[in-house]
């Protein structure tokens, strides 16, 4: 993009016009945007604060730090500098547009993107409930953005009738994990027998792009053909947005860039804004609410039980977690009880954990409970990996403790309840457990999320509550908030009686 060109153009036409201090100039191509003049309110807009873990010197754990970044890069003219452009991310354009625009400016855009290929519509099949009228909403607007839609309302689907819409096009699919890429793989490869689809990670034998559709680990799109790549699609968006991934995708400066996620929002860091830089607006979208109206998922249930805190002295976070939940007798005894007395036999059912030492404190404590667990690190080898999936999938497995690996991707259709064992705030991690059980069978009236909202004690305010001690109550008010503001059921049962009667009426 020639930004000195430009800028001299734009402030060229801005000095004819009858008032130039009302209109703004933006130049668009798929690797970013221009805009001038830049104004201290699109720089303010195009800032975000993001939150990091510190190690504080001369003591155990961490600590919090809060920081501004730029999402942009000012530029001025070098013979008048103060004529002025911001360069940022192309995914910004539409946000610039209704900013300025809503302050009352002419807004002049000059689109300079390679010419794009309209969506052969007549190429999609296989898609139920709303999912073809999304699908064609978000292709129509002719530019990159992301597809928003819950979880198992039918990301797959959508993805590859994507791929139908654009043949011919030297497409990019990339994901985060190596087990979701291969599955991703297995599933593009048998819907589009007549394209010709790659694997490539950084365990594959290829190691280079295909000609025409490669399956690509986000951590391998150094390996990509940045330059002849047309498109980019993207699953799992809010995963590409670290500092180890984003300067590979930003090398597709000539592809169109589509996102498909069920949490476009949620990370803990603060980052979510770039979700919308680097691939663009939401194009197209459907609500938990809507989607559980059409029939298209099962509705969720999240019971909160509370559990009394008490004030003590910690280092960290996770000093705190420690205490009240991850190796807490009594939170232990609430788990064993809800598997083994509250929940049916033949229900499947997964405890998301924290950590290995957790899981094995849990499973000490499970009786005669049979508990098995998956974690990636305790399962090595790509043999290991698939037989625990399969296991789970077939129902083989009842009572499952599991890592984060499980948090996102898969599909085990037995799967009625899961727990959140591990705690966090709402943010991605956390939020993307419930859709788990929100796939719809026959026969199941709902999805099942059980969850603890750690109180303090009744003499206790809100501002006494500073400490690393209290976190785990903060965040559990906003995992709560989170679940009204989706549109969960949620309740807060006082008693395991209050509980039974409550999942007895709701539940089964």
């Amino acid at each position: 993009m020639d930004v000195l060109n430009f800028m001299k153009s734009a402030f060229s036409t801005a000095a004819s016009c009858p008032d130039p201090r009302g209109t703004s100039y933006l130049l668009l191509d798929e690797s970013c945007v221009l805009v001038a003049p830049a104004t201290r309110d699109l720089e303010k807009m195009l800032t975000f604060t993001e939150k990091v873990m510190e190690k504080e010197e001369g003591r155990r754990g961490q600590k919090m730090v809060k920081r501004q970044v730029a999402m942009f890069t000012k530029h001025a003219l070098p013979e008048n500098p103060k004529l002025t452009a911001l360069q940022c991310p192309q995914g910004f354009w539409l946000k610039i547009k209704q900013h300025l625009e809503a302050q009352g400016q002419t807004v002049c855009i000059k689109d300079v993107r390679l010419t794009f290929p309209l969506p052969d519509f007549s190429q999609i099949r296989g898609l139920r409930f709303s999912q073809e009228p999304l699908l064609k909403e978000a292709l129509s607007k002719n530019c990159a953005g992301l597809i928003g839609a819950p979880t198992r309302f039918g990301k797959t689907s959508l993805l590859i009738n994507t791929l139908r819409c654009y043949p011919g096009l030297k497409t990019v699919v990339t994901l985060p994990g190596v087990d979701l890429i291969e599955q991703l793989y297995e599933d593009l490869a048998a819907a589009l027998p007549e394209r010709d689809v790659k694997l490539l990670h950084g365990g594959s034998r290829n190691k280079t792009q295909g000609p025409d559709i490669t399956v690509v680990s986000m951590d391998s799109l150094d390996k990509c053909d940045h330059h002849g790549t047309r498109l980019v699609c993207i699953d799992e968006p809010h995963a590409l947005v670290t500092d180890g991934r984003m300067p590979d995708f930003t090398k597709f400066e000539r592809a169109r860039k589509i996102g498909f996620g069920a949490t476009l929002e949620g990370r803990f860091d603060g980052r979510d804004p770039l979700i919308e830089g680097l691939i663009g607006p939401v194009l197209a979208e459907r609500t938990y609410r809507e989607a559980v109206a059409e029939g298209a998922i099962a509705p969720i249930v999240v019971f909160m039980l509370p559990l009394p805190v008490k004030g003590f002295y910690c280092f960290d976070r996770t000093a705190a977690y420690k205490k009240i939940m991850w190796e807490n007798e009594i939170f232990a005894r609430w788990v064993h009880w809800i598997a083994r007395y509250l929940l049916p036999m033949d229900w499947q059912i997964m405890g998301f954990i924290q950590n290995e030492k957790q899981a094995n404190y849990l499973q000490a404590r499970m009786g005669d409970l049979p508990v098995e667990l998956a974690m990636a690190k305790l399962m090595t080898s790509k043999a290991a990996r698939k037989e625990m999936t399969d296991r789970l999938r077939a129902a083989d497995i009842r009572f499952c403790l599991a890592s984060n690996i499980y948090a996102q991707g898969v599909t085990f259709s037995k799967l009625r309840a899961v727990l959140n064992l591990a705690g966090g705030g709402a943010s991605t991690g956390t939020i993307q457990k419930p859709g788990r059980v929100a796939e719809m069978i026959p026969g199941k009236r709902c999805g099942v999320v059980f969850d603890f909202l750690f109180e303090p004690p009744a003499d206790h305010v809100d501002e006494d509550m500073q400490g690393a001690c209290w976190q785990p109550i903060r965040e559990s008010r906003a995992r709560k908030a989170y679940y009204e503001a989706k549109g969960f059921e949620v309740f807060v049962p006082r008693t395991q009686g209050q509980l039974v009667e409550m999942f007895k009426a709701r539940c089964v």
